[in-house]
Parts: C-alpha cells; structure tokens; sequence
C-alpha cells in the first residue's frame, strides 16, 4: 500500500514510499561490495529491492552493524527491512508470528542464501 513507508527525509527522494522491498546500503567506500551483493542477490530470487551508498555524514548511514566494520576499515553492507519506517509493530509486543509473509520471507530467504554462497567464493 503506497504511503506506509516513512523514511528519513533524504531517502524520500529516492526511493518508494510503498515498503514492499527490501534495502541495500553502503557508504561510498564500500558500494562496490553492496552492487555484487544486489547483482548476486537478484540472480538467486526475484523481489524488490532498493539500494543507495550516500556519504557516511547522511544520517542512519553509519549506524546499524556496518558502521562498526567501516570504523575498522572494512568493507560492509547493510540489508534491511527497513521494519522500523514501515511497521508499527517492530520491536513491540504486537509483534507476533501472524504477521510474518511465509511467501516473501521464502523469497528473501533464498535470495539470501544464495548471495551469501555466491559472495563466499570471492
């Protein structure tokens, strides 16, 4: 349903407000790795996603588990729901397994674990 995706302000310019897709980021040091990690994930299952590598100094960049690892000097990306601009029930009690998309969590799934396979052997 287009409107129940609320991101930050400089994301809204560049990707849907219907959060059907799943997010790919970087900061521009390792978008290199997120592109093999979109290419391969598009090769293994067919779903919408959505990626961007803005500077580290746009905020929620840095933050997450990346961030660690770019502090560190390594290259990293992040894969996300983005649960917590789209669903009310993130983090809360009301987050209960009825609300779980069997269909779209396979897809994911398998698109997963065939990027991580396919990144794996480089």
């Amino acid at each position: 349903m287009p409107g129940h995706q609320h991101a930050p302000a400089f994301f809204r310019w560049f990707h849907p407000d219907r959060g059907n897709f799943l997010g790919f980021g970087s900061h521009v040091r390792s978008r290199s790795l997120m592109h093999e990690a979109v290419a391969t994930f598009r090769a293994h299952a067919d779903f919408p996603l959505e990626c961007g590598a803005p500077w580290s100094n746009v905020p929620g960049v840095d933050g997450s588990d990346p961030g660690s690892f770019w502090r560190e000097g390594y290259r990293a990306a992040l894969i996300t729901d983005t649960a917590p601009y789209r669903y009310r029930h993130d983090h809360e009690p009301t987050d209960t397994p009825d609300k779980v998309n069997d269909e779209a969590l396979a897809r994911v799934t398998a698109g997963l674990a065939g990027m991580i396979a396919d990144l794996a052997r480089f």
